[in-house]
């Protein structure tokens, strides 16, 4: 069994659920599949003789929350750049990775996990970035349950009903299948129905409306979407946390030329230097981006080690 056909076999659909959740990814049960991929403009100076600079942002948050948070930041590169610059959403982290792969934006925003797939298959990328939240260049993979639901530890979410956000998420993937398996735990079967949400925020109200018992997602999604809805943080319980993982990267393929990524490093490295700047971290729970550290994926890679050698044996 390959690892896309375990994702499926760990998540199938959830029909007869019928949830949207205001999220964009969902679907209600018997209504006609539509290709939910992105493509936000933000600009409206795109012309012929400018192409945009084009900024792909993983599916961390749902496409409208996304759209929302990272329009300050867009707007915020064409004023330094003085250059149009156009937000690029996919569904899955694979699919920003294969933007990469082919040269198809000039900048990218992944996920931890996202990135470390795309350091292991040679992706010609390099990471100019990362963003500081209040304990620095990192994040946590949180395990959250409903409230009202007797679980407070991973072992006794056995036979709930659970959300991943995306086969390449570190924290709503990965980060819960290491959990299982460092506890001994066999992950298949373990949960009596998965499903995947496309998003950290979507897994959240999925667990809070009760389509889900527990999900995995990650700490600065769980921070800001408390912080926005209060009565959220009544309906969840967090009942694991994860050791401190690298924060999500920003990262430019190699093709870009080295002006443009010195550019770009810079525009990043600057942004709370400056009003505009601030305003979009503000936007994005960000308090300012610095030069990453060589090490700071190491316990990523780690998780991403012993996940992907359970998986290959599952083969």
């Amino acid at each position: 069994m390959n690892q896309r056909q375990y994702a499926l076999t760990l998540a199938p659909a959830v029909v007869g659920v019928g949830i949207l959740l205001g999220t964009g990814w969902f679907l209600n049960v018997g209504e006609k599949a539509i290709d939910v991929r992105m493509d936000y403009s933000v600009s409206e100076r795109d012309s012929a003789d400018a192409p945009p600079y084009r900024v792909a942002v993983g599916p961390i948050l749902s496409p409208n929350r996304t759209a929302h948070d990272y329009e300050l930041l867009t707007n915020y590169l064409e004023n330094r750049l003085s250059h149009p610059v156009r937000l690029i959403q996919q569904k899955t982290h694979a699919e920003v990775n294969e933007l990469l792969r082919n040269g198809a934006v000039q900048v990218a925003l992944l996920c931890p996990g996202a990135y470390v797939r795309a350091k292991e298959v040679n992706l010609p990328i390099e990471n100019i970035a990362v963003p500081v939240y209040d304990d620095g260049p990192v994040d946590r993979a949180l395990i959250v349950v409903r409230a009202n639901r007797p679980a407070r530890t991973v072992r006794e979410l056995k036979g709930y009903a659970f959300a991943y956000t995306d086969t390449l998420s570190l924290a709503g993937y990965y980060y819960p299948l290491f959990r299982l398996l460092s506890l001994g735990i066999e992950p298949q079967g373990f949960f009596s129905r998965t499903t995947f949400t496309h998003s950290s925020d979507g897994s959240l109200e999925a667990v809070a409306s009760g389509v889900v018992d527990a999900a995995a997602v990650d700490s600065p999604t769980y921070r800001r979407e408390t912080h926005r809805n209060p009565s959220l943080r009544d309906a969840l319980q967090v009942i694991d946390t994860s050791p401190l993982l690298g924060a999500p990267p920003v990262v430019v393929p190699t093709t870009v030329s080295a002006y443009l990524r010195g550019r770009l490093q810079k525009a990043f490295l600057v942004m709370d230097k400056i009003p505009r700047g601030r305003k979009a971290l503000e936007a994005m729970g960000v308090l300012r981006f610095e030069v990453p550290t060589p090490s700071l994926y190491d316990s990523a890679r780690e998780i991403h080690d012993r996940v992907d050698a359970y998986l290959e044996g599952e083969k």
